[in-house]
């Protein structure tokens, strides 16, 4: 067992999952069904999950300002909205990559073409190792 040499700089939050009251704020279900993933790095209580959950569906707010409310970064609010299937108030502005391909701004559209010319190449790839190969004496 490896012994740390120094202190950690921040310290370690309880899991929520054993103090039922923090779970939620208002008595409603958790915030992601059967608590938060095990092996998260973050240290977020399920509350805090819940009141972000709260003001992506109940808002119109950006990533960035309901990261600024809520001391959790504008990249993990877009990861949880994306992983846990959240649904967005009807007038909260999209995410810049769910905006349709016609839409798309030039930087998306470089991104998804780089994505079908990977998958292209995987492709090909696949197609040359599952060709038979010809032994060719000489």
């Amino acid at each position: 067992m490896l012994v740390p040499l120094f202190r950690p700089r921040y310290g370690v939050v309880d899991r929520v999952l054993d103090r039922p009251f923090l779970a939620a704020l208002d008595g409603s279900p958790p915030p992601v069904a059967g608590g938060r993933p095990k092996g998260s790095k973050a240290l977020h209580t399920n509350a805090t999950v819940a009141h972000v959950r709260r003001l992506i569906e109940q808002t119109e707010l950006t990533h960035k300002q309901i990261a600024a409310k809520t001391n959790v970064s504008a990249g993990t609010v877009g990861r949880w909205t994306r992983e846990f299937n959240w649904q967005r108030h009807p007038l909260a502005p999209r995410a810049s990559d769910t905006v349709p391909t016609e839409r798309a701004g030039r930087r998306l559209k470089l991104r998804m073409l780089g994505h079908k010319l990977h998958q292209l190449a995987e492709r090909c790839v696949d197609e040359l190792w599952q060709a038979p190969q010809s032994t060719s004496t000489a």
